[in-house]
């Protein structure tokens, strides 16, 4: 059992489902209508970046889509964890503008300041994407400079991306901020990298370039788990 107190509120998830993940992640159920308490988590099924939004501002200290793998373990991780969690399957990461509904949700907090967004945005931006593509799709960097090398890319996106195997894995943001520092943490779960090889290839890459607009746009980056977690620092 969790040694946190916390609930599991579901967003149009099933009951069976909602109360079948709940015990898996040794949690209750919230009564329906109910408010977040500290350390509640919400089990989604929805993408309207809107609604989801919503749920960070009003309080929610994890975010869990049902539709990942594990989202017993996720709850599990979401209520142990010191930071507000968004665990999205990757399917869904790339459905949705992880970015943008992340920095809504830091301005409707209160968290950032309007003329800073543009800046945080951009650096989540570039990490949700290398933790999708790189990361828990398993593509390389560079995809050629033809038309044709862009098409098979671009199918070899599909392709994974419908793919349990791929699709189905997680990604995970997580929001610190102490002061005046913003951290925000992405985590994927793909095999990891090792960063000094691609900036020692930036010089001569097309694409993999990601690393560079992160240090670019954030006041430091840190490259963590082998190449599985970026985590990128803001002074606000």
């Amino acid at each position: 059992m969790s040694a946190v107190a916390a609930n599991l509120h579901g967003v149009g998830v099933q009951s069976g489902v909602l109360a079948a993940t709940a015990a898996a992640a040794g949690i209750g159920v919230s009564p329906a209508g109910a408010g977040p308490a500290p350390r509640d988590v919400a089990l989604f099924a929805s993408t309207d970046r809107a609604g989801l939004t919503d749920l960070i501002v009003r309080g929610f200290h994890g975010l869990v889509d049902v539709t990942g793998r594990t989202p017993e373990v996720a709850v599990r991780s979401a209520v142990a964890a010191t930071a507000t969690t968004l665990s999205l399957a990757t399917a869904t990461a790339w459905s949705i503008d992880c970015a943008a509904l992340v920095c809504d949700a830091l301005e409707g907090r209160q968290m950032i300041a309007a003329e800073k967004r543009a800046d945080v945005e951009l650096a989540l931006h570039e990490a949700v994407a290398n933790a999708v593509i790189h990361g828990n799709l398993a593509i390389g960097s560079s995809f050629g400079t033809t038309a044709e090398s862009f098409d098979a890319f671009c199918g070899r996106v599909t392709e994974r991306m419908a793919d349990p195997a791929y699709g189905a894995r997680r990604i995970t943001i997580a929001i610190v901020r102490e002061g005046g520092r913003l951290d925000l943490r992405v985590t994927d779960e793909g095999v990891g990298y090792d960063p000094a090889t691609l900036v020692a290839r930036a010089e001569d890459a097309k694409s993999g370039r990601g690393l560079e607009i992160m240090r670019a746009m954030a006041g430091a980056l840190a490259v963590e788990d082998g190449g599985r977690t970026l985590v990128l620092s803001f002074e606000l």
